[in-house]
């Protein structure tokens, strides 16, 4: 009978074979996960239509105006009849602001908007209760704020003023925010003529809608009428509609893209390997019963992929049903309402293309490798050193693209790419590595010795689950440590310029200096610290930065003494370059010069710089000077601050508690103890739970399929008087072997991005979250101890059987 009439037999019998159905259940799993992720990252992106309404309600479009709308209510009825000028058939005036805080303790900043709300047409609020505010001083609150409010009073500005609450709002895009929606006039009638000296942070927008017209002709009619538009600011809803706003899924390639590429297709790539290496060993049989080793690789090779195949797709389509089944839950943590249900088409074809892309490539590898004339001799190869040339040649190109990959770093995150090209590198030295760990692997006991020969013997496999393993751990480890670093640096940033143990008093223009009765309130409070006052460095009424315009600004103190109070002891170097007027640089700049920026581009000659030491200030700042050596170089100095120190936290309370007794703006008063931690995208965290997940899954597979072949020795091992425990200690040798050097090369995988991108940003302070990798690596390490253990002697011995009668 000829090979091909056996070919259908041949296909059906492997396609029957547990290890085939395993894989395909693995690939699904893995498929499932990462569509999920896809529905839940899509359910979170607003889609442009929803935009359109958060941002313009149902106006066709919006700009801001400069306005002093503080005392005067005419910038609003201006620009208003300036869009019925226009041609607008509908037109809103909004006021906005982010500087108003509740008074009594609740100093967390609420967003406060004012217009009409009975004729606005603003969908994005609906009433739950009460009713919208029809005269000044009434408002309505969103849900969170009127459950932590006490009472039908909101009082603002610490106490001067008093604000009616006559309804509960649910803003569908702040689901979880602090909101005051005010009557129009509200604004206005508050009494700026003594607010505006106490809370000097407090400041207001004007931004106008319209509807039936072009924004060219308002921004036309805004001229007639002497106002100015922001144009940045400007947004159509035509434009949001055409030019639709990343997805998180684009935003966040790591959360779901990197992965849905690499692992179904790395992991497609290692099951057709491990057919056709299982296939090698059952050559022998297949000739005696007259099948040519041709159709016997191809009936492998193709049932296995078949089964990879149906995984993907199957998997794709549970990880479809799981999103849909997740909506309420994805509903309860998001901040805002979910996009519509749809099809994950996009999610699905992109598994499902990257593991039938993979099948194909690895099909055709192994055809080049084998040709025709070679599968009747399984054992021909490719000459090992033409490999390992493609394999350098492989390796040279991935260390390209990092060093290509390096020098493009534009964000944090764009190291997402240059840790995959990263991965790909490590991933053509895992075999490297393993030769040269199991040559160097101790063999004193018999355990370790077996375990060592049986990985010498087979180091591809054992190469790729380094690999695989290598592959997922590390991009998971990157992902820990972007969360902690930019949660780290976002706090620095938030932070004031003082030390812990620090107070500042300064508002939030450089230009205005802080009441004379808040800096008494100060010394009251903390009659024992020293008062240092802080200047900011100016030119044209422009900050003088140290970096290119506009980035890392300078402050100027008094003397070298000031900032030895605030930046603690310096050494000679640096009181000699700020006597002698340069710069102390923070941020790991290290002088011996520096030149200092002016915003129209210009700069000064160099000037002495030294490296300083501020680690509690926060990163906006960049450099240290003297007043004196501000004036010598024709700069200008204005009052931005007074620090003083050693303030404890009591003593901090105390200041701001009597700010908001006096009738004072709280946030005056900033401590350098606070440490306030910026809220992670959701996309970050599902990007650390998926890679987590299957580095979990990569430690899992390594571990099994190190396990079954083991288990192929199991009767050899028993028949010379080897129990269960001893093979038990071979296999968890080899799978530490693994395991542990998968996790080393991913640490060191891990530390290469993250050190270019610290010299690239080095105001990103890198912060190593060393209990959560280490955790991370103690579960890889656990999931692969506790999957270690060989099967009983009757699992081992029917396994062994059945594959007998196959």
């Amino acid at each position: 009978m000829s090979s091909g009439l056996h070919l259908p037999a041949l296909w059906r019998t492997f396609a029957r074979s547990g290890a085939a159905r395993r894989s395909g259940m693995l690939i699904a799993a893995v498929a499932s996960v990462l569509v999920l992720a896809y529905s839940v990252l899509i359910a979170l992106s607003p889609t442009p239509e929803q935009v359109a309404d958060r941002e313009l309600g149902g106006y066709d479009g919006g700009v801001q105006v400069e306005a002093d709308v503080r005392e005067d209510p005419e910038p609003a009825v201006r620009v208003r009849d300036a869009a019925r000028n226009a041609g607008a058939t509908a037109e809103a005036t909004l006021l906005e602001s982010l500087d108003l805080r509740v008074t009594g303790g609740l100093y967390t900043a609420l967003y406060y908007a004012e217009t009409d709300w009975s004729d606005a047409l603003f969908d994005r609020y609906t009433l739950e209760s009460g009713h919208w505010p029809r005269q000044p001083a009434q408002v309505v609150v969103t849900e969170r704020l009127a459950r932590e409010l006490d009472g039908e009073a909101l009082e603002v500005l610490s106490g001067t003023e008093r604000l009616q609450v006559v309804g509960v709002v649910r803003d569908a895009y702040g689901l979880d925010s602090r909101q005051v929606l005010a009557a129009e006039g509200t604004w206005n009638a508050f009494d700026w003529s003594s607010l505006s000296r106490t809370f000097p942070n407090v400041a207001a927008s004007l931004t106008v809608f319209w509807a039936g017209t072009s924004a060219d002709e308002v921004v036309s009619a805004l001229a007639e009428a002497g106002l100015v538009a922001s144009l940045p600011s400007l947004e159509t809803r035509e434009d949001l509609l055409t030019n639709p706003s990343p997805t998180l899924v684009d935003q966040y390639p790591f959360a779901f893209t990197i992965p849905a590429i690499l692992a179904p297709a790395g992991l497609a790539a290692v099951v057709v390997l491990t057919a056709e290496r299982r296939l090698r060993r059952s050559i022998g049989v297949l000739r005696v019963l007259g099948i040519a080793s041709g159709p016997a690789v191809g009936a492998a090779v193709g049932a296995w992929a078949t089964w990879v195949a149906i995984g993907a797709g199957g998997g794709s389509v549970v990880g479809a049903g799981l999103g849909l089944l997740a909506r309420p839950l994805t509903a309860a943590v998001a901040p805002h309402v979910l996009a519509p249900p749809v099809v994950p088409w996009a999610g699905v074809a992109t598994v499902v293309a990257s593991t039938l892309l993979a099948l194909a490539l690895t099909v055709v590898g192994l055809a080049l490798r084998r040709p025709a004339r070679a599968l009747a001799e399984l054992g021909h190869r490719v000459p090992a050193r033409t490999m390992s040339y493609l394999r350098l040649v492989a390796i040279a190109l991935s260390v390209v693209a990092i060093l290509w990959l390096g020098a493009s770093l534009r964000t944090m995150f764009d190291i997402v790419w240059l840790t995959a090209a990263c991965v790909a590198c490590a991933a053509l030295i895992a075999p490297s590595a393993v030769r040269v760990v199991v040559d160097h692997l101790p063999d004193r006991r018999p355990s370790i010795r077996l375990a060592k020969r049986q990985l010498a013997g087979d180091r591809t496999r054992v190469g790729i689950a380094v690999a695989l393993l290598t592959a997922t751990l590390a991009p998971s480890l990157v992902m820990a440590t972007l969360v902690a670093s930019v949660q780290s640096s976002g706090s620095a940033l938030m932070r004031t310029n003082a030390g812990r143990d620090q107070l500042v008093i300064a508002t939030n223009n450089a230009f205005v200096a802080p009441p004379s009765e808040a800096l008494a309130i100060a010394r009251e409070s903390a009659p024992d610290a020293w008062e240092v006052e802080q200047f900011a460095v100016v030119s044209a009424e422009q900050y003088v930065t140290v970096n290119e315009p506009g980035l890392g600004y300078l402050v100027a103190l008094g003397s070298a003494a000031d900032a030895a109070r605030m930046c603690g002891a310096l050494d000679d170097g640096a009181a000699q370059v700020l006597d002698r007027g340069g710069v102390l640089l923070l941020n790991g700049g290290t002088g011996p010069l520096q030149t200092l920026w002016f915003n129209d581009g210009s700069k000064t000659a160099p000037v002495p710089a030294g490296p300083v030491a501020c680690p509690d200030w926060g990163n906006a700042l960049a450099g240290v000077m003297l007043t004196s050596g501000a004036h010598e170089l024709g700069l200008e100095t204005a009052p931005e601050a007074t620090v003083f120190g050693p303030v404890t936290a009591d003593q901090f309370a105390l200041v701001r508690d009597r700010l908001e007794e006096a009738g004072l703006d709280v946030t005056l008063a900033q401590f350098g103890g606070e440490r306030r931690t910026p809220s992670i995208p959701p996309p970050v965290w599902i990007a650390l739970v998926v890679t987590s997940s299957l580095a979990i899954g990569a430690a899992l597979l390594a571990t099994r399929s190190q396990a079954r072949i083991l288990d192929l020795y199991r009767p050899t091992l028993s028949a010379v008087g080897l129990n269960r425990s001893w093979a038990s200690r071979v296999l968890r040798t080899q799978v530490m072997v693994i395991t542990v050097l998968g996790a080393l090369l991913a640490l060191v995988t891990t530390a290469v991005p993250l050190l270019i991108g610290a010299l690239t940003f080095p105001a990103v302070v890198v912060v190593v979250p060393w209990p959560v990798l280490s955790a991370l690596v103690l579960a890889i390490l656990a999931t692969a101890w506790l999957a270690s253990p060989v099967r009983t002697d009757a699992r081992s011995n029917r396994g062994v059987d059945n594959g007998r009668r196959s």
